[in-house]
Protein backbone atom coordinates (compact mmCIF):
# COMPACT_ATOMS: atom_id res chain seq x y z
CA UNK A 1 0.00 0.00 0.00
CA UNK A 2 2.84 2.34 0.94
CA UNK A 3 4.62 1.60 -2.34
CA UNK A 4 1.50 2.36 -4.33
CA UNK A 5 1.06 5.71 -2.53
CA UNK A 6 4.70 6.57 -3.23
CA UNK A 7 4.20 5.85 -6.92
CA UNK A 8 1.23 8.24 -7.02
CA UNK A 9 3.25 10.92 -5.24
CA UNK A 10 6.11 10.56 -7.70
CA UNK A 11 3.70 10.69 -10.62
CA UNK A 12 2.10 13.84 -9.21
CA UNK A 13 5.53 15.43 -8.73
CA UNK A 14 6.54 14.66 -12.32
CA UNK A 15 3.28 16.12 -13.66
CA UNK A 16 3.66 19.23 -11.48
CA UNK A 17 7.23 19.79 -12.63
CA UNK A 18 6.24 19.26 -16.27
CA UNK A 19 3.37 21.73 -15.90
CA UNK A 20 5.67 24.30 -14.31
CA UNK A 21 8.23 23.91 -17.10
CA UNK A 22 5.48 24.20 -19.73
CA UNK A 23 4.09 27.32 -18.07
CA UNK A 24 7.55 28.87 -17.86
CA UNK A 25 8.22 28.06 -21.50
CA UNK A 26 4.85 29.47 -22.58
CA UNK A 27 5.30 32.64 -20.54
CA UNK A 28 8.88 33.47 -21.44
CA UNK A 29 9.00 32.15 -24.99
CA UNK A 30 5.51 31.98 -26.44
CA UNK A 31 4.29 35.21 -24.85
CA UNK A 32 7.02 37.38 -26.42
CA UNK A 33 6.46 35.62 -29.74
CA UNK A 34 2.77 36.38 -29.55
CA UNK A 35 3.51 39.95 -28.54
CA UNK A 36 5.83 40.46 -31.49
CA UNK A 37 3.09 39.04 -33.69
CA UNK A 38 0.65 41.62 -32.36
CA UNK A 39 3.12 44.40 -33.05
CA UNK A 40 3.72 43.00 -36.53
CA UNK A 41 0.03 42.89 -37.34
CA UNK A 42 -0.30 46.53 -36.30
CA UNK A 43 2.74 47.63 -38.26
CA UNK A 44 1.61 45.79 -41.40
CA UNK A 45 -1.09 48.42 -41.79
CA UNK A 46 1.58 51.07 -42.19
CA UNK A 47 4.66 51.68 -44.30
CA UNK A 48 6.85 53.10 -41.56
CA UNK A 49 6.59 52.63 -37.82
CA UNK A 50 8.38 53.59 -34.65
CA UNK A 51 7.43 53.27 -31.00
CA UNK A 52 7.58 56.12 -28.53
CA UNK A 53 8.07 54.15 -25.35
CA UNK A 54 8.38 50.71 -23.82
CA UNK A 55 5.36 48.57 -24.72
CA UNK A 56 4.35 46.25 -21.89
CA UNK A 57 2.40 43.04 -22.11
CA UNK A 58 -0.80 44.56 -20.74
CA UNK A 59 -0.80 47.15 -23.51
CA UNK A 60 -0.28 44.51 -26.13
CA UNK A 61 -2.96 42.13 -24.86
CA UNK A 62 -5.52 44.90 -24.44
CA UNK A 63 -4.79 46.16 -27.97
CA UNK A 64 -4.49 49.64 -26.47
CA UNK A 65 -2.03 51.08 -28.92
CA UNK A 66 -2.61 54.70 -27.86
CA UNK A 67 0.85 54.88 -26.33
CA UNK A 68 2.48 53.48 -29.44
CA UNK A 69 3.38 55.90 -32.20
CA UNK A 70 2.60 54.18 -35.48
CA UNK A 71 2.78 56.44 -38.52
CA UNK A 72 1.54 55.85 -42.02
CA UNK A 73 4.26 56.97 -44.38
CA UNK A 74 2.74 59.08 -47.14
CA UNK A 75 -0.63 59.05 -45.41
CA UNK A 76 -2.48 62.21 -44.40
CA UNK A 77 -2.43 61.07 -40.78
CA UNK A 78 1.34 61.53 -40.71
CA UNK A 79 2.00 65.08 -39.54
CA UNK A 80 5.74 64.88 -39.01
CA UNK A 81 8.64 62.42 -39.03
CA UNK A 82 8.86 60.09 -36.08
CA UNK A 83 11.50 61.30 -33.64
CA UNK A 84 11.47 58.40 -31.22
CA UNK A 85 13.39 55.28 -30.38
CA UNK A 86 12.03 51.91 -31.35
CA UNK A 87 10.67 49.42 -28.86
CA UNK A 88 13.40 48.57 -26.37
CA UNK A 89 12.07 45.32 -25.02
CA UNK A 90 8.99 43.26 -24.40
CA UNK A 91 8.68 41.76 -20.92
CA UNK A 92 12.43 41.69 -20.53
CA UNK A 93 13.08 40.07 -23.90
CA UNK A 94 15.18 42.34 -26.08
CA UNK A 95 13.90 43.13 -29.55
CA UNK A 96 16.76 42.53 -32.02
CA UNK A 97 17.12 46.07 -33.34
CA UNK A 98 19.98 48.52 -33.09
CA UNK A 99 18.51 50.75 -30.42
CA UNK A 100 21.62 52.82 -29.82
CA UNK A 101 22.21 53.44 -33.49
CA UNK A 102 18.57 54.35 -33.97
CA UNK A 103 18.71 56.89 -31.13
CA UNK A 104 21.94 58.33 -32.40
CA UNK A 105 20.45 58.76 -35.88
CA UNK A 106 17.22 60.31 -34.62
CA UNK A 107 18.72 62.57 -31.96
CA UNK A 108 21.58 63.61 -34.19
CA UNK A 109 19.26 65.82 -36.23
CA UNK A 110 19.88 63.96 -39.50
CA UNK A 111 16.24 63.71 -40.56
CA UNK A 112 16.40 66.34 -43.31
CA UNK A 113 16.19 63.80 -46.13
CA UNK A 114 13.26 62.04 -44.50
CA UNK A 115 11.56 65.38 -43.82
CA UNK A 116 11.87 66.35 -47.46
CA UNK A 117 10.56 62.98 -48.65
CA UNK A 118 7.56 63.08 -46.32
CA UNK A 119 6.75 66.61 -47.44
CA UNK A 120 7.04 65.61 -51.09
CA UNK A 121 4.81 62.56 -50.71
CA UNK A 122 2.15 64.47 -48.77
CA UNK A 123 1.91 67.10 -51.50
CA UNK A 124 1.77 65.08 -54.72
CA UNK A 125 -0.71 66.80 -57.01
CA UNK A 126 -0.52 64.90 -60.29
CA UNK A 127 -1.48 61.37 -61.31
CA UNK A 128 -0.14 58.79 -63.72
CA UNK A 129 -1.84 55.62 -64.94
CA UNK A 130 0.50 52.69 -65.45
CA UNK A 131 -0.81 49.47 -66.99
CA UNK A 132 0.78 46.38 -65.46
CA UNK A 133 0.25 43.53 -67.91
CA UNK A 134 0.87 40.19 -66.23
CA UNK A 135 -0.39 36.69 -65.61
CA UNK A 136 -0.65 36.84 -61.81
CA UNK A 137 -2.76 39.99 -61.47
CA UNK A 138 -5.53 38.19 -59.55
CA UNK A 139 -3.10 38.45 -56.64
CA UNK A 140 -1.55 41.94 -56.92
CA UNK A 141 0.87 41.19 -54.07
CA UNK A 142 2.64 38.87 -56.52
CA UNK A 143 4.02 42.11 -57.97
CA UNK A 144 4.44 43.93 -54.65
CA UNK A 145 8.05 45.00 -55.25
CA UNK A 146 7.17 46.22 -58.74
CA UNK A 147 4.18 48.14 -57.43
CA UNK A 148 6.24 49.89 -54.78
CA UNK A 149 9.06 50.69 -57.20
CA UNK A 150 6.56 52.39 -59.52
CA UNK A 151 5.21 54.48 -56.66
CA UNK A 152 8.70 55.40 -55.48
CA UNK A 153 9.52 56.75 -58.94
CA UNK A 154 6.29 58.73 -58.94
CA UNK A 155 7.43 60.73 -55.91
CA UNK A 156 10.13 62.40 -58.00
CA UNK A 157 7.78 63.64 -60.72
CA UNK A 158 5.20 64.91 -58.23
CA UNK A 159 2.77 62.12 -59.13
CA UNK A 160 0.61 59.49 -57.53
CA UNK A 161 1.02 56.32 -59.60
CA UNK A 162 -2.22 54.44 -60.20
CA UNK A 163 -1.62 50.85 -61.31
CA UNK A 164 -4.09 49.20 -63.67
CA UNK A 165 -3.64 45.43 -63.30
CA UNK A 166 -4.40 43.80 -66.65
CA UNK A 167 -4.71 40.04 -67.04
CA UNK A 168 -2.62 39.16 -70.07
CA UNK A 169 -4.78 36.08 -70.69
CA UNK A 170 -7.69 38.42 -71.46
CA UNK A 171 -5.69 40.65 -73.81
CA UNK A 172 -5.59 40.17 -77.59
CA UNK A 173 -5.14 42.11 -80.81
CA UNK A 174 -8.83 43.00 -80.94
CA UNK A 175 -9.06 44.63 -77.50
CA UNK A 176 -5.49 45.73 -76.72
CA UNK A 177 -5.92 49.30 -78.02
CA UNK A 178 -9.12 49.86 -76.09
CA UNK A 179 -7.73 48.31 -72.93
CA UNK A 180 -4.49 50.33 -72.98
CA UNK A 181 -5.77 53.63 -74.35
CA UNK A 182 -5.64 55.36 -70.96
CA UNK A 183 -2.18 54.09 -70.01
CA UNK A 184 0.53 56.71 -69.62
CA UNK A 185 3.05 53.89 -69.43
CA UNK A 186 3.15 50.09 -69.54
CA UNK A 187 5.15 47.58 -67.55
CA UNK A 188 5.46 43.86 -68.31
CA UNK A 189 6.96 42.14 -65.25
CA UNK A 190 8.51 38.73 -64.72
CA UNK A 191 6.91 35.30 -64.75
CA UNK A 192 7.32 31.70 -65.80
CA UNK A 193 5.60 29.47 -68.37
CA UNK A 194 3.65 30.09 -71.56
CA UNK A 195 0.30 31.08 -70.02
CA UNK A 196 -0.75 34.61 -71.00
CA UNK A 197 2.28 35.18 -73.23
CA UNK A 198 0.30 36.17 -76.35
CA UNK A 199 -1.44 39.00 -74.50
CA UNK A 200 1.85 40.35 -73.18
CA UNK A 201 3.32 40.37 -76.69
CA UNK A 202 0.26 42.25 -77.97
CA UNK A 203 0.74 44.86 -75.24
CA UNK A 204 4.43 45.19 -76.10
CA UNK A 205 3.64 45.68 -79.80
CA UNK A 206 1.04 48.30 -78.88
CA UNK A 207 3.59 50.16 -76.76
CA UNK A 208 6.19 50.07 -79.53
CA UNK A 209 3.94 51.19 -82.37
CA UNK A 210 2.08 53.84 -80.34
CA UNK A 211 5.15 55.28 -78.60
CA UNK A 212 3.84 54.45 -75.12
CA UNK A 213 6.67 54.22 -72.54
CA UNK A 214 7.41 50.58 -71.75
CA UNK A 215 9.55 48.69 -69.26
CA UNK A 216 9.92 44.92 -69.58
CA UNK A 217 11.42 43.00 -66.67
CA UNK A 218 12.96 39.50 -67.00
CA UNK A 219 10.21 37.69 -68.92
CA UNK A 220 9.11 41.11 -70.17
CA UNK A 221 12.54 41.73 -71.68
CA UNK A 222 12.47 38.34 -73.38
CA UNK A 223 9.05 39.08 -74.87
CA UNK A 224 10.28 42.46 -76.12
CA UNK A 225 12.97 40.53 -77.99
CA UNK A 226 10.50 38.00 -79.39
CA UNK A 227 8.04 40.69 -80.52
CA UNK A 228 10.80 42.67 -82.21
CA UNK A 229 12.17 39.59 -83.97
CA UNK A 230 8.72 38.65 -85.27
CA UNK A 231 7.30 42.02 -86.26
CA UNK A 232 10.37 44.09 -87.16
CA UNK A 233 12.98 41.55 -88.26
CA UNK A 234 10.45 39.31 -90.02
CA UNK A 235 11.34 36.14 -88.09
CA UNK A 236 7.70 35.12 -87.76
CA UNK A 237 8.34 31.94 -85.79
CA UNK A 238 10.76 33.55 -83.31
CA UNK A 239 10.08 32.23 -79.84
CA UNK A 240 11.59 31.05 -76.57
CA UNK A 241 12.55 27.48 -75.77
CA UNK A 242 10.57 27.95 -72.58
CA UNK A 243 7.34 28.15 -74.61
CA UNK A 244 8.24 25.85 -77.50
CA UNK A 245 11.02 23.30 -77.09
CA UNK A 246 10.96 22.58 -80.83
CA UNK A 247 10.97 26.16 -82.12
CA UNK A 248 13.31 26.72 -85.09
CA UNK A 249 14.23 30.28 -84.15
CA UNK A 250 14.78 30.43 -80.39
CA UNK A 251 15.74 34.08 -79.91
CA UNK A 252 15.48 33.27 -76.21
CA UNK A 253 17.49 30.20 -75.32
CA UNK A 254 19.12 28.31 -72.47
CA UNK A 255 22.70 29.21 -71.65
CA UNK A 256 25.29 27.05 -73.35
CA UNK A 257 26.01 25.02 -70.19
CA UNK A 258 22.36 24.13 -69.59
CA UNK A 259 19.98 21.54 -71.00
CA UNK A 260 16.26 20.82 -70.99
CA UNK A 261 16.94 17.39 -69.52
CA UNK A 262 18.53 18.67 -66.31
CA UNK A 263 16.65 21.72 -65.01
CA UNK A 264 17.43 21.37 -61.31
CA UNK A 265 19.42 24.19 -59.74
CA UNK A 266 20.13 25.85 -63.08
CA UNK A 267 18.67 29.31 -62.58
CA UNK A 268 20.91 32.33 -62.78
CA UNK A 269 20.48 33.80 -59.30
CA UNK A 270 21.86 36.76 -57.41
CA UNK A 271 23.92 39.83 -58.28
CA UNK A 272 25.67 39.98 -61.64
CA UNK A 273 27.60 42.80 -63.26
CA UNK A 274 26.22 44.65 -66.25
CA UNK A 275 28.36 46.84 -68.49
CA UNK A 276 26.32 49.73 -69.89
CA UNK A 277 26.88 51.04 -73.40
CA UNK A 278 27.24 54.81 -73.68
CA UNK A 279 24.54 56.84 -75.37
CA UNK A 280 21.72 54.60 -74.18
CA UNK A 281 18.73 55.30 -71.92
CA UNK A 282 20.19 52.90 -69.37
CA UNK A 283 23.61 54.58 -69.22
CA UNK A 284 22.01 58.01 -68.88
CA UNK A 285 19.72 56.87 -66.07
CA UNK A 286 22.34 55.00 -64.04
CA UNK A 287 25.01 57.62 -64.63
CA UNK A 288 27.82 55.07 -64.61
CA UNK A 289 29.31 52.37 -66.80
CA UNK A 290 29.18 49.31 -64.55
CA UNK A 291 26.25 48.26 -62.39
CA UNK A 292 25.16 45.21 -60.42
CA UNK A 293 21.58 43.94 -60.37
CA UNK A 294 19.78 40.88 -59.04
CA UNK A 295 18.77 37.99 -61.30
CA UNK A 296 16.34 35.10 -61.08
CA UNK A 297 15.87 33.33 -64.40
CA UNK A 298 16.94 30.41 -66.53
CA UNK A 299 16.50 31.53 -70.14
CA UNK A 300 18.65 34.14 -71.88
CA UNK A 301 18.85 36.34 -74.97
CA UNK A 302 20.28 34.17 -77.77
CA UNK A 303 23.43 35.88 -79.08
CA UNK A 304 23.11 34.02 -82.37
CA UNK A 305 20.34 36.50 -83.24
CA UNK A 306 22.02 39.61 -81.87
CA UNK A 307 23.37 40.86 -85.19
CA UNK A 308 20.06 40.71 -87.04
CA UNK A 309 18.20 42.33 -84.15
CA UNK A 310 20.76 45.13 -83.81
CA UNK A 311 20.81 45.71 -87.56
CA UNK A 312 17.06 46.26 -87.41
CA UNK A 313 17.25 48.80 -84.59
CA UNK A 314 17.18 46.90 -81.29
CA UNK A 315 20.01 48.27 -79.18
CA UNK A 316 21.98 46.21 -76.71
CA UNK A 317 22.27 48.74 -73.89
CA UNK A 318 23.93 46.47 -71.35
CA UNK A 319 25.67 43.11 -71.15
CA UNK A 320 27.36 40.89 -68.62
CA UNK A 321 31.11 41.29 -69.21
CA UNK A 322 31.98 37.89 -67.80
CA UNK A 323 29.81 35.80 -70.13
CA UNK A 324 28.79 38.36 -72.78
CA UNK A 325 25.11 37.84 -71.95
CA UNK A 326 22.69 40.55 -73.03
CA UNK A 327 21.20 42.26 -69.97
CA UNK A 328 19.36 45.33 -71.35
CA UNK A 329 17.75 46.06 -74.71
CA UNK A 330 16.06 49.24 -75.93
CA UNK A 331 15.16 51.12 -79.09
CA UNK A 332 16.24 54.65 -79.89
CA UNK A 333 13.27 56.09 -81.81
CA UNK A 334 10.92 55.85 -78.85
CA UNK A 335 10.29 57.90 -75.66
CA UNK A 336 11.15 54.90 -73.50
CA UNK A 337 11.23 51.29 -74.64
CA UNK A 338 13.53 49.29 -72.35
CA UNK A 339 13.79 45.65 -71.34
CA UNK A 340 16.12 44.25 -68.67
CA UNK A 341 16.90 40.64 -67.86
CA UNK A 342 17.39 41.34 -64.15
CA UNK A 343 14.93 42.48 -61.46
CA UNK A 344 15.51 46.20 -60.79
CA UNK A 345 12.49 46.46 -58.48
CA UNK A 346 14.44 44.86 -55.64
CA UNK A 347 16.77 47.84 -55.24
CA UNK A 348 14.13 50.58 -55.26
CA UNK A 349 13.67 52.70 -52.12
CA UNK A 350 11.25 55.54 -51.26
CA UNK A 351 14.16 57.96 -51.04
CA UNK A 352 16.07 56.44 -53.96
CA UNK A 353 13.96 55.45 -56.95
CA UNK A 354 15.46 52.71 -59.11
CA UNK A 355 16.86 54.25 -62.34
CA UNK A 356 14.96 52.12 -64.88
CA UNK A 357 11.68 52.65 -63.04
CA UNK A 358 12.46 56.36 -62.85
CA UNK A 359 13.00 56.34 -66.60
CA UNK A 360 9.62 54.74 -67.22
CA UNK A 361 7.73 57.06 -64.88
CA UNK A 362 9.51 60.19 -66.13
CA UNK A 363 8.71 59.27 -69.73
CA UNK A 364 5.09 58.58 -68.78
CA UNK A 365 4.94 61.96 -67.05
CA UNK A 366 6.34 63.72 -70.10
CA UNK A 367 3.83 61.94 -72.31
CA UNK A 368 0.90 63.11 -70.18
CA UNK A 369 1.91 66.56 -69.00
CA UNK A 370 4.50 67.84 -71.46
CA UNK A 371 2.89 67.11 -74.83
Amino acid sequence: MQTKKLKYLLLFAVIAIAAAVAWYFAYWVKTPQYSLGLIGSAVQKHDFAAFEKHVDMETLYSSAYDDVVVASFGNERLSSPILAALVQNIKGVAVPILIDQTRQYVNGGTMEEWDALVNRVKNLNQELNIALVGKYVQLPDAYLSVNEALRHAGYYVNSVVNIDFINSEELNKENVAERLKDADGIIVPGGFGDRGIAGMIDAIEYARTNKVPLLGICLGMQLITIEYARNVCGIKDANSLEFDELCKNPVINLMSDQSLEDMGGTQRLGDYECQLNSGTHAARLYGKELIKERHRHRYEFNNNYKDVLVENGLKVAGFNPERNLVEIVEIEDHPYYVGCQFHPEFTSRPNRAQPLFQGLISAAHDRKYNK
